[in-house]
């Protein structure tokens, strides 16, 4: 089960990485502009947030991994909705989505307080923080804006994700 979280939280996190470094060129590339840019990244904090509130509690009542199943299913819907927008506000629609469902950090380490013995949690949350460094560290720059520009895809990064997550 341990593995599971794992595997979902990298996804969650690589998903994350790959298309922050290429939101403000996507931005611009369906009209947007400069203030765009910030009232998106606002938009999936925001509602990153609230999903927070309701995804936990929720998983109190059905289960941790259901909830994770569904943050996941949800995120890869908005980032499918990302790579297809044809404008600015259906990009802003997009995020509200992906963000709505973002919990899936919050629900692992929450599972991994249900799951793991006390006396490995503090190694398995160690793993945690693991993963997310790691893939902080070397997302970033597979994310090569340049690399999409030149295909003409700037929604590369987002159909990866989102494949990857469903």
């Amino acid at each position: 089960a341990r593995d599971t979280i794992y595997a979902c939280l990298l996804l969650d996190v690589l998903a994350n990485m790959l298309v922050m470094p290429v939101m403000p060129f996507f931005v611009r590339h369906v009209g947007g502009e400069e203030a765009d840019i910030g009232l998106i990244f606002s938009l999936f904090a925001i509602t990153s947030c609230a999903s927070n509130l309701w995804m936990g509690a929720l998983s109190d009542c059905v289960g941790r991994m259901p909830m994770m199943v569904t943050g996941m299913m949800g995120s890869a819907i908005g980032l499918f909705l990302s790579a297809l927008s044809p404008g600015v506000y259906f990009l802003a629609f997009s995020q509200i989505v992906r963000g709505c469902f973002a919990a899936v950090d919050s629900l692992a380490l929450g599972f991994i307080a249900d799951v793991v013995p006390r006396k490995d949690r503090a190694k398995a949350f160690g793993d945690v923080g693991t993963i997310r460094m790691a893939v902080m560290a070397f997302a970033p720059p597979c994310a090569n804006a340049r690399a999409c520009t030149h295909v003409g895809q700037l929604s590369c990064c987002a159909w990866m994700c989102a494949n990857a997550a469903w």
